[in-house]
C-alpha cells in the first residue's frame, strides 16, 4: 500500500492512486462511476476539515463587525471553527472570557439562512474593525489538476473504502478505513496552530492562562 503523500497532491493524482486498487483505471469524466469517485474524495476531505484544526485551513480574514451579530464567512463551516476575533488587540474568541458565540441562522425567511454568525454579549454602538482568524473549508476540488490542502493518502484511502463498501467488500472496506484513520492521527498530530498571542495585534507581553501554561509546560521537548 501507499506509503507517502508526496505524489497525491491534486484530485487526479486521488483517483489514480484509488485505480491501483479499483480495476486499474480511473473511470472517464462524465460517468457516473466518475462524479461517485469525485464524490467521495470531496466528502471525505470535507469530514477531515470538520474533524481537526488543521494549521493549513487557519484563514485571516478582516471584517466589521457591528450591533448584536455579524455573518461569519462563506468558508466558514464548523461551530467550534472561531480561532480569533481580533479587535483593537482583544480576543473576544478568548475561550475563559468569551464576548461572542456562533450560531446558525435558522430563520428560513433571512436571507443569510443556513450561513453561520457570531453574537456578541455586549452590542456594539458603533461599527469596529476586526482581523477574523478561522479554520476555514477547503476548496473544493472538481477539475484533475485542483489541489486539496489535506494529506492526498489520507483522503485517498478514505475515499476508497467507499468505493470498497459499494462493491460488497467488508474486509477490504475496514483495511482501507484504518489506513486513512492511521494517517489523520499522525497528520493532525504534526499540525502546529500558532498561539493566540502571536496573531493578535497588540505589543504587549502575553499573558498565559493556567491551562496554556500546563500545555505549553508538558509539551514542550527537552523539560528534564
Amino acid at each position: 500500500m501507499l506509503q507517502t503523500n508526496q505524489y497525491l497532491k491534486t484530485l487526479g493524482d486521488i483517483l489514480n492512486a484509488m485505480s491501483s486498487f479499483a480495476g486499474g483505471t480511473v473511470p472517464s469524466q462524465g460517468e457516473e462511476e466518475y462524479n461517485q469517485w469525485v464524490g467521495w474524495v470531496k466528502q471525505k476531505q470535507d469530514e477531515y476539515a470538520v474533524r481537526g484544526f488543521w494549521r493549513r485551513l487557519l484563514t485571516r480574514e478582516e471584517t466589521t463587525i457591528n450591533g448584536e451579530t455579524t455573518v461569519l464567512p462563506d468558508r466558514f463551516h464548523k461551530p467550534n471553527g472561531l480561532y480569533v476575533l481580533d479587535v483593537d488587540g482583544v480576543n473576544y474568541a478568548d475561550e475563559e472570557k468569551p464576548l461572542v458565540s456562533v450560531e446558525m441562522i435558522n430563520d428560513p425567511e433571512d436571507e443569510d439562512f443556513s450561513k453561520w454568525q457570531m453574537r456578541f454579549r455586549e452590542p456594539l454602538a458603533s461599527p469596529k474593525q476586526a482581523i477574523l482568524w478561522y479554520f476555514a473549508a477547503p476548496p473544493i476540488p472538481t477539475e484533475p489538476t485542483d489541489k486539496l490542502l489535506l494529506p492526498g493518502d489520507m483522503i485517498m484511502y478514505s475515499a476508497l473504502g467507499e468505493y470498497f463498501r459499494s462493491i460488497g467488500m467488508d474486509g477490504s472496506q475496514d483495511e482501507a478505513k484504518m489506513e486513512a484513520e492511521n494517517r489523520f492521527i499522525e497528520y493532525i498530530s504534526l499540525e502546529v496552530i500558532p498561539p493566540i498571542y502571536e496573531l493578535l495585534t497588540t505589543t504587549k507581553e502575553p499573558i498565559m492562562s493556567r491551562n496554556q501554561y500546563l500545555k505549553q509546560f508538558y509539551y514542550r521537548p527537552n523539560r528534564y
